[in-house]
């Protein structure tokens, strides 16, 4: 929501700078683009080289090979393009990523790159150029709307659909100058100024106390922190809570330094979660906000200010423009580098988290108007997989098996999605929408093809059953909705057996963060440089059975009474009630916390060929 307020108002400073120039007959494109140079580059070059140096010592090769992408993206204003199509159900969590905040730098530049073009060319055509804003403004707002519904992460990060914020602040500009003062002119009684303003800092509040993650966002929620935006900037400086609150010496000061304020400040959260976990105590998360605040006025002071308001020669600017091509290739060589493995003896950890082998050789097919993949074997027969990511995980072992033993391994289709429980007639929530239909259109393409032998059912089953589930209704065990859920998941099974196709349900494999291979590495920040040390993982057995053993059991229960196989992974990867995060030479046995290693699972997961192999 900060950064939806945040673009209402740089859309109207600087908009109203692009208009009184080109009304005074002073505007210059290479005036204002020298000026944005001189005014967002020395403090992001500091910003994104601190970030390398830190993350050198502090990353594992995984995690620093990413960073230097995003470098490279920060340095040339695409990280927004960059973390919009490396999104993904593989994709590293928020606080993983030191340099996430700059997408919203890069949107405003990019809107920076065309607007004064734009703006220039109405006022030489004579466009009514409140008219034209408006109208982009109308259709960024709909485009918005519309994206939503079908790619929220687009949505999110598309230029085209968050440029409507920033024009909202550009109408308020116009609007401004038109009436040579703010938009509601000073009049003896404030009261309509007053009130509008208090109205605005209540939805600002709103938006910050009540828009959760669980709002889709932006859409027509972002509606709300930029309106509250556009009354408190409407109500002008006599308004009370502007006169009263935002112009205290305090906001103002913290206004100053807004912009390093606003570099230093996900950097330190986000190193910070990396390196102590995300359950950051009061103290740390206070100390973070004083080191922010800190780093920005020195940032601003000693950097921001000298060179705004020093000599602005074209040498000055050319330097500039240099060192922020040198940084942002340093992050694409350490990204082609693969982040430079060499700086720890971890490699490993980072290989096994990165290792993602699906959809390998499987080719793609159409089917009930759904992408599935397929691979041809050496037997005509098909075995058909359908689920999550937990059945596409298994598909490295398959491959080996068509590759190393083709003629006695059938031909496999894969029917899957990130998120999605193979139970027909099961609801999703927004996220995972494309979940819908998807067991029963496996089902269908299982009753139509006769080459169809076996269907292998699979899913982090504990992850949709359990509490807390991303289903919707209550899925929590003995809930109507468990078992409704059960019983749709038997019939499934039956109806596939009633045409004599086989079918195995393959249980949950075990999960938890003490499995996930980056839980190992331990970062001690007291033992730098060399601050990784390695602890052993594993959960035990026990854990897991009194956590999840009734909704094995269950699933267990309807497989054998519906006449299906059952593989139970647990059986295979625990060992005297201990489920390891290793296998052999401290190989990781683990991708993350609820994935296998694919290494594991190529040359390991035997005890799935039977669903394949005659």
């Amino acid at each position: 929501m900060g950064v939806d307020i945040f673009f209402v108002i740089s859309g109207f400073l600087i908009s109203t700078i692009i208009f009184e120039n080109i009304e005074a007959g002073t505007f210059s494109f290479r005036g204002f683009y020298i000026r944005r140079i001189r005014r967002i580059f020395p403090s992001l070059i500091i910003i994104l080289l601190t970030s390398y140096f830190i993350g050198w010592f502090f990353l594992l090769a995984d995690e620093y090979k990413q960073l230097g992408k995003h470098i490279a993206a920060g340095a040339g204003f695409v990280s927004n393009v960059v973390l919009w199509k490396n999104s993904g159900y593989f994709d590293s969590a928020a606080e993983m990523k030191p340099l996430l905040h700059l997408w919203s730098l890069a949107i405003e530049e990019q809107f920076y790159i065309v607007w004064p073009l734009l703006v220039w060319f109405s006022w030489k055509r004579n466009l009514n150029l409140l008219t034209v804003t408006v109208l982009l403004l109308t259709t960024s707002f709909v485009l918005n709307l519309v994206t939503i519904q079908h790619n929220a992460i687009m949505d999110f990060y598309a230029p085209q659909t968050r440029f409507w914020e920033l024009l909202v602040g550009s109408v308020l500009a116009q609007a401004a100058i038109k009436m040579k003062e703010t938009l509601i002119p000073q009049t003896p009684i404030s009261q309509t100024k007053t009130v509008t303003s208090f109205l605005g800092l209540i939805l600002i509040g709103l938006s910050f106390f009540y828009l959760n993650k669980g709002f889709p966002f932006p859409g027509k929620w972002a509606a709300i922190p930029v309106i509250g935006a556009t009354l408190i900037i409407w109500s002008g400086p006599q308004a009370w809570v502007n006169r009263a609150i935002l112009s205290r010496p305090v906001f103002v000061w913290i206004g100053l330094i807004s912009f390093p304020l606003y570099l230093w400040h996900w950097p330190l959260i986000s190193f910070a979660n990396i390196t102590f976990g995300d359950d950051l105590s009061v103290t740390a998360r206070m100390l973070i906000i004083v080191v922010s605040l800190l780093l920005a006025w020195l940032t601003y002071r000693f950097i921001e200010k000298p060179v705004r308001s020093g000599n602005s020669t074209l040498s000055n600017v050319k330097l500039l423009l240099v060192l922020i091509l040198v940084v942002g290739s340093l992050g694409k060589i350490t990204a082609l580098m693969d982040g430079f493995g060499f700086r720890n003896a971890f490699t490993r950890i980072s290989e096994a988290s990165l290792d993602w082998q699906y959809p390998g050789s499987l080719q793609k097919m159409e089917f009930d108007s759904r992408e599935y993949r397929f691979q041809t074997s050496g037997l005509e027969e098909i075995t058909v997989f359908v689920g999550d990511s937990n059945i596409t995980q298994y598909y490295a072992r398959v491959d080996e098996l068509i590759k190393t033993n083709p003629q006695k391994t059938n031909s496999v289709v894969f029917v899957s999605g990130g998120g999605c429980m193979a139970i027909p007639s099961t609801a999703y929530n927004n996220g995972h929408e494309s979940c819908h239909g998807l067991a029963e259109s496996a089902l269908n393409f299982a009753l139509h093809n006769n080459k169809v032998r076996r269907v292998v059912i699979g899913g982090l089953w504990n992850a949709y059953l359990g509490e807390g589930s991303n289903l919707v209704g209550d899925f929590g065990h003995g809930s109507d909705d468990y078992y409704r859920a059960l019983n749709n998941l038997s019939q499934y099974i039956s109806e596939l057996r009633k045409h004599d196709i086989a079918v195995t349900l393959i249980l949950s494999i075990p999960s938890g963060d003490e499995l996930d291979p980056k839980y190992m590495v331990e970062r001690t920040p007291k033992n730098f440089p060399d601050i990784f040390s390695l602890r052993s993982g594993g959960i035990q057995k026990k854990l897991l059975d009194d956590k999840y053993g009734r909704i094995q059991d269950d699933l267990k229960r309807v497989a054998e009474e519906a006449d299906a196989e059952i593989i139970e992974p647990t059986r295979h990867l625990c060992k005297n009630n201990f489920c390891p995060s290793v296998f052999a030479d401290k190989q990781p046995l683990y991708k993350d916390n609820c994935h296998l290693s694919q290494q594991f699972v190529r040359y390991h997961a035997n005890f799935i060929d039977s669903t394949v192999t005659r």
